[in-house]
């Protein structure tokens, strides 16, 4: 019964949390990816989320750029060995410890919504997304608890648990300001676009223009299309008194979108 219990548990979140942030079809809402390239972005989502639940040092608030699916780079492999353990994991749980593979398969499931595997999300990875399926961790954990009903294993609980207090304090700081946060996202993952321009707009919030000026063209490098990134940068030009060169960044932002009216 209480599996059972659970196992509906399981399937009523993640219909909630599809009905809140997910979504099955792709409706064009955001960027399209080919069909053939969406199991390496939902490998590559899926390991950065278990590898960072077992290991969260290292996170980034939006770490998502294209070399995370690159074939000829080693972060789609260690993404693939973190999910193919996580697999097996689940696999070997089921048959010794079916409480505990409920967890695990709680935290796949509650994550699917938001693997690309349907519909991409606007931005393909924030670490905020692993809040709520981390329940399914902490039924892991509830389930080995005669586990750590011992000396060694009460030990080895404190030790994690002072590990992960240490690692919160050490970021909690960077959760203070804006700056502090994009900040954060530049140093943990340089690759990414969306990081450099939150951090750029949050230098033009505390009037550091010349700095958010870096930050946009950094995320224009990174990706050329990113229209938005492109439009900061061209207010920060016209505030800096440098008109020709914002106008020539409207222009661009004029022929990639002739329809949209805001742009005239």
């Amino acid at each position: 019964p209480l599996l059972a219990l659970l196992a509906a548990v399981t399937v009523l979140y993640a219909l909630t949390r599809l009905a809140v942030i997910g979504a099955v079809m792709d409706a064009g809402k955001y960027p399209y990816i080919p069909p053939a390239a969406r199991p390496a972005v939902a490998i590559a989502i899926l390991g950065y989320y278990v590898r960072h639940a077992l290991l969260p040092w290292g996170m980034a608030p939006a770490p998502y750029h294209p070399g995370l699916i690159d074939p000829e780079r080693p972060e789609l492999w260690i993404a693939a060995a973190f999910v193919l353990a996580y697999t097996i994991a689940t696999a070997v749980a089921y048959r010794r410890a079916p409480r505990v593979a409920c967890g695990l398969l709680m935290f796949g499931v509650a994550l699917a919504p938001v693997l690309a595997i349907g519909a991409p999300m606007k931005v393909l990875i924030l670490d905020h997304r692993t809040y709520l399926p981390l329940l399914g961790l902490a039924f892991v954990v509830a389930a080995g608890g005669r586990a750590l009903d011992t000396v060694r294993g009460r030990s080895l609980a404190a030790g994690v648990l002072a590990s992960l207090a240490l690692l919160t304090w050490l970021r909690l700081p960077s959760y203070g300001d804006s700056l502090s946060l994009w900040k954060l996202g530049i140093e943990a993952a340089p690759d990414s676009d969306y990081a450099h321009n939150n951090y750029g707009a949050a230098l033009m919030d505390a009037d550091r223009f010349p700095e958010a000026v870096t930050q946009f063209r950094e995320a224009l490098r990174l990706n050329p299309s990113y229209d938005i990134a492109r439009f900061n940068l061209a207010g920060c030009l016209e505030y800096l008194g440098q008109r020709d060169e914002a106008l020539r960044e409207f222009e661009t932002l004029v022929e990639r979108r002739p329809r949209d009216t805001r742009m005239m």
